[in-house]
């Protein structure tokens, strides 16, 4: 039981030497939490490929719009300046001495026209329907086309435009019709079919519309591509970030070849390193400060005890002193021998007194944190050993046998004089406590990292109501032992205490007619060893090492 209380003591220790103030998880958690109240559902590479194909689908649409709006109006523009031209050239041809049949011939190829040329009175003296080699006033009227005008515009003098519709066709084919007056006023009128521009700009459209879609598909191919690239880096980057608010600075932005997201990164890693920095000695100051707080706690604690102990230990013999020294005052002078016995009552006294507030005083020591251990190689037999050997007389005398089974070689390392008081504290304990057979006996066993020594005696087992309060100053379980006997109830206190100073397991039990009192020794290292056995002289017994 007492084991678990030393680890459990432990444990806290530990927790005090992670101590974060909670107040800091406490922010930490209220800020993630409207962080994420504040964060987007849609990601940075989602929004930009949004961003980045509609404005790919707008210039499209645009396109579009303005393909099927304006290549039409364009189309007829540009069969009117063709036709314009010819108006020019048919001008021309007339004013030449060549010859004009072929002429008009080859204009309406080169145009892929149909001509009619009327004189002033409106009579056709010329059709590309008629026979080309014939021109004059006999030509054949009923091949005047019969139109219905659907649209005219005036380009300048004795020229324009009209928009025809062909009424004997049953297709209704609709014509452009450039209408220019010659020098002799002549008419001449250029028809050009309207259907094959129609159907070129239906074409135009349809593979423009064909076009933009397969552009749209690989535009969104490349488009997702190009952000998942670009905003990768910044996924990492938040990614960091994101450790770093809940203080893992463990993580570090990658390099990148973008100038921007460069500097970025390595903004946010310097940043990273400097809250670590940060945190750290935050953290080391409240580890501090709580350090400070437990031990000034502790002090407390230990001057609440020494000055409840030292109250209630000293006020017996404070009396006793009291009593005799009014007793001596009395006898000085009528009873010189009675005075004597007073006297070295009271000179007893202010002993006990004395040993009792050097004792207090050692333990207050010990737990204050302030002391440092020496620490050594030594022989763990040779230490319990030196207590039998000075106390052999006093053994002798209270008819106790003693057992020490500790083989020899077993090196500790500590404060060699703290734990033989400790060692001491153990065997005396049981010296007072002993009984049946009375029998004092130490043995060893090896844990794996310490020497566990056990020390029993013979006797009565403690109850069960005193065993966890037997490591308490001035705790006594046998309230009936006299004073004579000079016990204070301080010496497993001081093993507690110097224990927690070697970091160490203690503990108590009952066994088989005695009780069981255990404690740890650090093993010595290896290379404890070898410097101990070159500084001191350390020799080698029996395999092992063991002082001089």
């Amino acid at each position: 039981m007492t084991d678990n209380k030393s680890a459990n003591s432990k444990n806290a220790n530990n927790k005090n030497n992670e101590y974060v103030p909670s107040y800091i998880d406490e922010i930490i958690e209220e800020e993630t939490s409207q962080r994420k109240k504040r964060l987007p559902g849609m990601s940075i590479s989602t929004r930009l490929f949004l961003y980045i194909m509609t404005m790919v689908l707008i210039f499209i649409a645009t396109i579009i719009f303005v393909d099927t709006r304006l290549l039409n109006v364009a189309h007829i523009f540009s069969t009117a300046w063709q036709l314009w031209e010819l108006g020019d050239e048919v001008n021309a041809l007339y004013q030449t001495d060549g010859d004009f049949l072929q002429g008009l011939s080859d204009l309406e190829n080169k145009y892929s026209i149909s001509l009619e040329i009327y004189d002033a009175n409106d009579h056709l003296v010329y059709s590309s329907d008629s026979n080309p080699d014939h021109y004059g006033e006999d030509t054949d009227q009923s091949l005047i086309r019969h139109y219905e005008l659907i649209a005219s515009s005036d380009i300048g003098v004795n020229r324009h435009f009209e928009i025809q519709r062909d009424l004997a066709s049953s297709f209704q084919m609709e014509y452009i019709v450039y209408v220019s007056t010659l020098e002799n006023n002549y008419t001449v009128k250029a028809y050009k079919m309207k259907s094959p521009v129609d159907e070129g700009v239906q074409m135009a459209i349809q593979t423009v519309a064909f076009t933009a879609i397969g552009i749209i598909f690989i535009s969104a191919i490349i488009i997702r591509l190009f952000s998942v690239r670009f905003t990768n880096p910044l996924k990492e980057i938040s990614a960091v970030t994101q450790k770093m608010a809940q203080l893992d600075f463990s993580k570090r932005c990658p390099p990148s070849r973008t100038k921007e997201i460069a500097v970025l990164s390595n903004s946010v890693n310097v940043m990273s390193e400097s809250l670590q920095a940060t945190l750290e000695d935050l953290r080391e100051k409240n580890k501090k400060l709580q350090d400070d707080y437990e031990k000034e706690k502790t002090l407390e604690h230990l001057r609440f005890d020494f000055i409840t102990g030292a109250s209630h230990e000293l006020k017996t013999p404070i009396a006793i002193i009291q009593g005799y020294a009014e007793g001596l005052t009395y006898f000085v002078d009528s009873d010189p021998e009675t005075a004597k016995q007073y006297a070295e009552t009271i000179v007893g006294e202010t002993k006990r007194m004395n040993d009792l507030v050097l004792r207090l005083l050692e333990i207050i020591r010990y737990d204050s944190g302030d002391y440092i251990i020496n620490r050594a190689v030594f022989d763990v037999h040779d230490l319990v050993q030196e207590w039998f050997t000075r106390e052999e007389n006093i053994l002798a005398e209270k008819q106790i046998r003693y057992m020490n089974t500790i083989p020899q070689g077993l090196m500790g390392s500590g404060d060699a004089m703290l734990l033989g008081v400790a060692v001491s504290n153990y065997l005396s304990n049981g010296v007072s406590h002993i009984g049946g057979e009375r029998l004092l006996k130490t043995w060893c066993t090896d844990t794996g990292t310490a020497y566990r020594i056990s020390v029993f005696n013979t006797g009565d087992p403690i109850a069960d109501k005193d065993i966890d309060k037997i490591w308490s100053s001035f705790y006594r379980a046998d309230k009936s032992m006299s004073r004579k006997e000079g016990r204070f109830g301080l010496g497993l206190a001081a093993v507690s205490s110097i224990q927690h100073l070697h970091g160490q397991a203690f503990g108590v039990e009952n066994m088989e007619g005695g009780v069981r009192f255990w404690f740890d020794i650090e093993k010595a290292s290896e290379e404890e060893i070898e410097q101990a056995k070159k500084n001191y002289g350390i020799k080698a017994v029996g395999g092992t090492y063991c002082g001089s």
